[in-house]
C-alpha cells in the first residue's frame, strides 16, 4: 500500500466519517471519496489512502480518455496527410511525363524542319 507522502497532491477533508480527496487534472476539480461504515472504526490515515487512490482512478480514466481522442485526431489527420502526399505524389509523376512529353514532341518538330 502506498505511504502518506505519496498521496502529496491531494487536498484531504474531513466530512463526518467522510474522507474527500481532490485533486485537479486539465484544469478540472477531480474527487475521490472513502466513507466509513458505521459499525466500523474510523480511520483518517487509512481513509486518505482510498480517497486517493478513488481520485487517482478517476484522474487515470480521464488521462485514458483524453489519449484515446488525441490518439484519434493524430490518426485522422495522419490520413489527411497521406491522402495530401499520394495527391502531390500523383501530381509529380504526371508532371513529369508532361515535361518528357512536351521535351519530345519539340525535339521531333526541331528534327523535322
Amino acid at each position: 500500500m502506498k505511504k502518506m507522502s505519496e498521496f502529496k497532491n491531494y487536498r484531504y477533508v474531513k466530512h463526518g466519517n467522510e474522507v474527500i480527496a481532490i485533486s485537479t487534472f486539465a484544469g478540472r476539480t477531480v474527487k475521490g471519496k472513502a466513507k466509513c461504515h458505521p459499525n466500523d472504526t474510523f480511520d483518517f490515515e487509512y481513509g486518505c489512502k482510498l480517497a486517493a487512490a478513488r481520485c487517482n482512478q478517476k484522474i487515470a480514466f480521464l488521462r485514458w480518455k483524453r489519449a484515446c481522442k488525441k490518439y484519434l485526431d493524430a490518426k485522422a489527420a495522419r490520413l489527411r496527410a497521406q491522402r495530401e502526399f499520394n495527391d502531390c505524389c500523383d501530381y509529380l509523376t504526371n508532371s513529369c511525363k508532361q515535361l518528357e512529353k512536351a521535351y519530345l514532341e519539340v525535339g521531333e518538330l526541331e528534327n523535322d524542319s
